[in-house]
């Protein structure tokens, strides 16, 4: 009869446990004056993917209890974080990217992932205030193939459920798709055809007949005939002359 008893009250025991389950142990308590990092880990296997671009904006700060504040440019616009389902969180997430494209927003930091495909916020000696943030994802070009990056929403710090503590060096894996690159093959001109090189004949200009030449006939003023006996006489004629001058010079002498 004890033993009956007994068993009944552990039949009654298990039932309430299954019923009215031990609440689990919360997380520890909130440090808010800690300083909050976040590092972007894009692997493509052991591949990094490099120079893939992100933007971090702040949705919202975060109290000692975990409650989340919401910006001004995103008030009203966050429902209860706590209650969403896994396709609410990237509906969500989809909503703040277009809100932030819209509005204009700009972010907090930004940068590239390193050839490791590493990328740590924040940068410059810049400094992350505790709170909900939407990582923007931009694309990159790899070795043959183009990847896009995924948005998502993180919290800084995040909970650690195993250790039972907040993480305040957060390090996110953001999903991809990856496509290749078409490969456009080289285009080549179009051979111009060869066009037959003519050669260019010159019109012959036509010469001029040669006028025969004219034979100018001088008229005659004179009588040419017997030249050499006129000639003659007049040298006899100068020698008598020169004679008789010699002979009167001589006689005036005398």
């Amino acid at each position: 009869m004890k033993n009956m008893r007994i068993k009944g009250m552990m039949l009654f025991l298990m039932t309430a446990l299954l019923f009215f389950p031990v609440k689990a142990e919360a997380v520890g308590i909130l440090d808010t004056t800690k300083e909050v990092t976040l590092t972007i880990s894009c692997k493509d296997g052991d591949r990094g993917i490099a120079n893939a671009g992100f933007e971090i904006y702040q949705i919202g700060g975060i109290t000692e209890a975990a409650e989340i504040i919401p910006n001004a440019a995103f008030d009203g616009r966050l429902p209860k974080l706590r209650e969403l389902s896994g396709s609410e969180w990237r509906d969500l997430t989809q909503e703040l990217c277009q809100l932030t494209q819209g509005e204009n927003l700009a972010p907090v930091d930004s940068g590239y992932t390193d050839e490791n495909g590493m990328l740590r916020f924040p940068q410059d000696g810049k400094k992350l205030e505790q709170g909900l943030y939407l990582i923007v994802g931009g694309s990159a070009r790899q070795n043959g193939y183009s990847y896009t990056l995924s948005s998502c929403l993180v919290f800084l710090p995040s909970e650690d459920a195993e250790r039972k503590n907040w993480n305040y060096e957060v390090i996110v894996c953001p999903k991809f798709t990856k496509t290749d690159i078409p490969v456009t093959p080289p285009v080549t001109p179009p051979e111009e055809p060869e066009i037959p090189v003519v050669p260019r004949e010159e019109p012959e200009i036509p010469t001029q007949p040669q006028k025969p030449e004219e034979t100018i006939e001088i008229p005659k003023t004179g009588d040419h005939a017997c030249l050499p006996l006129w000639i003659s006489l007049c040298g006899v004629c100068a020698a008598q002359m020169v004679g008789l001058f010699l002979y009167k010079r001589k006689n005036r002498r005398m």
